[in-house]
């Protein structure tokens, strides 16, 4: 199980806390404001060193204090791993095991974890960069050559597009081109041969579990589909001089969703939407936990609101079986029915107090 136990302090308006959650399922209830999504926020920190509710985690600072600080201990293949987070004025201290490490992605690969929220809904309807974190997120954790490969395309895009700004005349972009050509349509195979499984595992869940039909998923790569990358930079290349920037590549690329012939963004409703955003991430961790043999953590904010109780009730009989460990918050525990046969802890939080329920 990912976590057996996990503690906080000064994050947001939560008292310190230490709870011991479910392996499985753990349902977080209170009022609105209470601190159920600080709680859910702080698993994610430890999880990704990020925040999905600001991009500044100095925001996250009780008022008051000066730091914040996070600590799970997790139980992976018969051993213990201790992970810790301290955010302080003058940066942040990241430990695995007592040892000091630099970079966030040691904790995304010790306790992969993904956050569902009102606004990953938005995100996700709005944004493409959310829709392709969909397939690298699953890729960073089973795929082991696509977070380099990445990384790299990234630091050749920017200097591609740091000489186009700099001699839009001059042509010396196109020294960047082969390795950007290289990487591009590396990632593209990748994320292809990773939506050839994803997809047909959100379909099956779309329609089993939660009722839409003819749900169908297709990657766009980035350029135009009757082009390779490398014919699409020289049909780009007075554009991207001009604008002083790329226009193609896998940076660019998307995913479209339709349930039967309709495009699910401009045609689906809020409920439809939200069904579609967790049926592809169960999918992912059926995906994760087949191919890496490890659990992953899934946090579901606020999972009643657009869900009528019968959609409610399917999705956690799906969750209690999936290979995650789950926390999913409601303002009332009746909004999450459980029934007698499923297993789980239930946490109440009640103005920054987090609380086992017997």
């Amino acid at each position: 199980m990912p976590l057996i136990r996990f503690e906080c302090k000064g994050v947001r308006r939560l008292e310190p806390t230490a709870i011991e959650p479910h392996g499985q399922l753990n349902l977080v209830v209170g009022a609105n404001a209470s601190g159920k999504t600080s709680l859910l926020e702080a698993l994610y920190i430890l999880g990704s060193g990020k925040s999905f509710r600001s991009n500044h985690l100095e925001k996250v600072v009780q008022h008051g204090c000066h730091e914040f600080v996070l600590f799970g201990l997790m139980e992976e293949q018969g051993r213990e791993t201790r992970l810790g987070y301290h955010r302080m004025r003058e940066g942040r201290e990241i430990h695995i095991d007592g040892a000091a490490v630099n970079v966030s992605a040691e904790l995304a690969y010790h306790l992969p974890i993904q956050a569902v929220t009102p606004d990953t809904h938005f995100a996700f309807l709005h944004q493409a960069g959310a829709r392709r974190s969909t397939l690298d997120w699953a890729l960073f954790h089973v795929e082991p050559s696509f977070f380099p490969a990445w990384t790299e395309y990234r630091r050749v895009l920017r200097q591609r597009n740091a000489a186009l700004k700099e001699g839009r005349r001059s042509g010396g972009h196109r020294v960047w081109d082969e390795s950007l050509i290289r990487l591009g349509e590396t990632i593209h195979g990748m994320r292809h041969d990773l939506l050839l499984d994803l997809a047909p595992r959100t379909t099956e869940i779309a329609q089993e579990i939660l009722g839409i039909e003819g749900l169908s998923i297709r990657l766009r790569a980035g350029w135009r589909r009757d082009r390779s990358l490398a014919e699409a930079l020289v049909e780009d290349g007075e554009r991207d001089r001009e604008a002083g920037y790329t226009h193609s590549g896998p940076h660019r690329a998307d995913i479209e969703i339709h349930i039967g012939d309709r495009d699910a963004r401009q045609e689906a409703s809020q409920g439809q939407w939200k069904a579609v955003v967790l049926s592809l991430r169960m999918a992912q961790l059926g995906l994760f936990a087949e191919r890496s043999g490890r659990k992953s953590v899934l946090l579901l904010d606020d999972l009643p609101a657009e869900l009528d109780a019968t959609r409610r009730r399917a999705v956690l009989d799906q969750l209690q079986r999936m290979p995650a460990q789950v926390f999913a918050t409601a303002t009332e525990a009746e909004q999450l029915e459980t029934g007698p046969a499923m297993d789980h802890s239930l946490f109440h939080v009640e103005q920054g107090r987090v609380r086992k329920q017997a």
